[in-house]
């Protein structure tokens, strides 16, 4: 019966709402496979027949009737006063979608809970009519309650949901009893719901998850909160009074970890904020969480709360799925830069299951010859706090515009955190550059810099430092559900560390994730930065400086073609650049495919005190996000919104790339 039910309840979900499902049991019957084996064995001993009688036994067959499949014809809403579109947004049973009882039940509960966070205390949203669409004109004597139809084979449904809305009501005051430990006036700080507004169930639910967050961060996490509301009718108000209970406060047991068949497991341990016999700070156990779906080892990652063995003790369970940590790819293809090319990458994220990266490539194209190697050690020495050490080195030829870059060189770095989400880092990289092959229309700046080097490789001494704060939340690490992710860079090159060249560029990259109606996220992103010499009359090098347009900044713009220009309008790059970016994602199917909306803008500027608001350059469009085990793939179709050098307003432009937008 059970089976059945499930069988049903699965028929329904897809529009089969009057499926019929029956059940039989018959003797087993030997398959022509069974029978042949049983052939093959010859005559039977005492342990043969012994089997045979335990094998016997019986067949269980199910007999589906589908009947026909419902689709939603239409969907009428009664005596509201909310636009129906807005209505619509709010539910999941759509027009022409598959008819699905249960989820219209469940719909009617997600209207009502939107009409109460709009003010309407005493909505009420209720089924009406349910009409079926049929081929006979007989009276169907089976329609059920409230579904009115005849008898034939059904083709579609009109659903009426009946609203009977009410006055709006108003929060005339907020209580807050029972609370020992926090102080009063530390909760109604961070309340959302505010007197004299509106009545809404929504930020009163957000308050009470608010503070059961609060004592759960001190170990209370059985504590609860209940909404206690006095309502004047008359005066269509509400007082709305918190009741808390705190309960006892909670320590971890132990923490107990499985699946993870290849991670050892001090690498899981080592991320996590909490320890064997620590105070249950459920802030500290969410934030643990994130830091292991951070790493990207793991498919899954599964926290469970068990009872301990004592009164005020938990286990906590960790379950883990392992995921693929390594690729091997060999690609070939056309890209909006490098051109055609060919190539071989290599990468570990986990190596030998102790979180070692390692990363080996080799690009070979029309505009590009790379080669690059990178180590690095995530937790070296595994010692608090948490500190990352790495080495990396490259070879690569890029064919720009006016000119080839070839660079040489290396680095080593060091990043230690400072707190749960903040981290600094230092960088020192030795690298040397030549400019060659540059075309007769390059800029005064580029000619003079050729004169002076020729092809010779010049030498690059930079020191970086870095602070980064990182507080993104949410399953798919490469598509934050809130949060938010600072970069704050600073290249501090030749003075004291030698070097053929001498400049000072820092820049400033945020991003923050806003979430928003269902699933959909908000993504806004900005990226400020500046060059500037440090002594004489030697300007920074042409490649060290910006240009902006393409796939990973402007879209709708050829690769790097939004730079600044000199007095002969010949392009150069500029000492100071902006470029910011909005896009709003939205999954299709979560953590594979992605559906993004975007706009961009941003601009490079001569010299930094040209800097300008009033001259942007925009772009939009719309795109893709694939999730694979090299990282996103991006597919970008985007309109220039603006004129550029070479390039004409309201054209459009394909963008294609692997790696997260921003």
């Amino acid at each position: 019966k059970e089976s059945i039910q499930k069988m049903l309840e699965y028929c329904q979900e897809k529009g089969y709402c009057f499926a019929e499902i029956t059940s039989e049991i018959k003797q087993h019957q030997p398959s022509p496979i069974e029978k042949e084996k049983k052939g093959a064995k010859g005559e039977k001993d005492e342990k043969d027949k012994k089997d045979e009688k335990v094998e016997k036994g019986v067949d269980v067959v199910f007999h589906l009737d589908s009947k026909q499949l419902i689709k939603v014809k239409e969907m009428v809403f009664l005596n509201n006063t909310i636009p129906v579109k807005t209505l619509k947004r709010q539910i999941k049973t759509v027009k022409r979608g598959n008819y699905n009882k249960a989820e219209l039940d469940i719909d009617l509960q997600r209207l009502t809970y939107y009409y109460k966070s709009k003010g309407y205390f005493q909505a009420n949203i209720s089924l009406g009519e349910i009409a079926f669409d049929v081929e006979k004109g007989e009276k169907d004597e089976k329609g059920g309650k409230g579904e009115k139809g005849e008898k034939g084979e059904k083709k579609g449904v009109t659903i009426t949901i009946n609203i009977s809305e009410g006055d709006q009501f108003k929060i005339t005051g907020i209580g807050i009893d029972g609370n020992k430990l926090i102080p009063e006036a530390e909760i109604r700080a961070k309340l959302k719901t505010g007197e004299n507004s509106l009545y809404n169930i929504m930020s009163i639910s957000q308050d009470m998850q608010m503070i059961n967050n609060l004592y759960a961060e001190k170990g209370y996490i059985s504590s609860q909160v209940t909404p206690e509301e006095d309502v004047d009718v008359e005066a269509k108000t509400v007082f709305v009074a918190f009741k808390i209970y705190e309960g006892n406060q909670a320590y971890i047991e132990k923490i107990l970890i499985t699946g993870n068949t290849k991670t050892k497991e001090n690498v899981i341990r080592r991320e996590l904020l909490v320890k064997d016999g620590s105070l249950f700070d459920g802030q500290n156990v969410r934030l643990s969480r994130q830091r292991l779906i951070n790493l990207g080892y793991f498919e899954e990652v599964n926290f469970n709360i068990k009872t301990g063995t004592e009164e005020g003790k938990k286990v906590l369970d960790i379950d883990v799925k392992e995921g693929k940590t390594g690729t091997f790819l060999f690609s070939a293809g056309y890209g909006s830069q490098p051109g055609g090319f060919g190539s071989i990458e290599c990468v570990l994220n986990n190596l030998k299951g102790k979180g070692y990266a390692m990363n080996i490539k080799g690009e070979l194209g029309e505009n590009i010859t790379n080669y690059e190697f990178g180590f690095t050690n995530p937790w070296f020495r595994d010692r608090q706090p948490k500190t990352l050490v790495g080495i990396e080195s490259w070879h690569s030829s890029d064919k720009y515009t006016d000119y080839i870059s070839r660079r040489r060189g290396g680095a080593i770095r060091a990043a230690r955190d400072t707190s749960k989400h903040n981290s600094l880092s230092c960088k020192y990289k030795y690298e040397e550059v030549s400019m060659r092959d540059m075309s007769t229309n390059v800029s005064d700046s580029i000619k003079d810099w050729s004169k002076r080097w020729g092809q010779d490789f010049v030498k690059t001494s930079c020191f970086n430092l870095r602070f980064v704060r990182n507080t993104k939340m949410g399953d798919d690490i490469f598509n934050p559900e809130s949060g938010c992710f600072w970069d704050i860079s600073q290249d501090l090159v030749g003075g004291i560390l030698g070097g053929d060249v001498d400049y000072y560029k820092p820049t400033i990259d945020t991003t923050y994730y806003i979430p928003s109606w269902w699933k959909f996220v908000l993504a806004v992103h900005s990226r400020f930065g500046i060059i500037t010499k440090l002594k004489g009359n030697d300007t920074p090098p042409d490649y060290e400086k910006f240009r902006v347009g393409g796939h990973y900044s402007i879209r709708g713009y050829e690769e790097r073609s939004i730079c600044s220009q000199d007095i002969n309008g010949k392009q150069e790059g500029g000492e100071a650049v902006f470029v910011g970016n909005i896009e709003y994602r939205f999954p299709i199917a979560p953590k594979q495919l992605y559906g993004v909306l975007f706009a961009d803008c941003g601009n490079v500027w001569k010299k930094t005190s040209d800097f300008d608001f009033s001259e942007l350059k925009y772009g939009a469009g719309i795109g893709i996000r694939i999730n694979s085990p090299i990282g996103p793939i991006r597919m970008d179709y985007a309109w220039r919104l603006s004129d550029a050098p070479g390039q004409i307003k309201n054209d459009t432009k394909i963008h294609f790339g692997i790696g997260p937008s921003f």
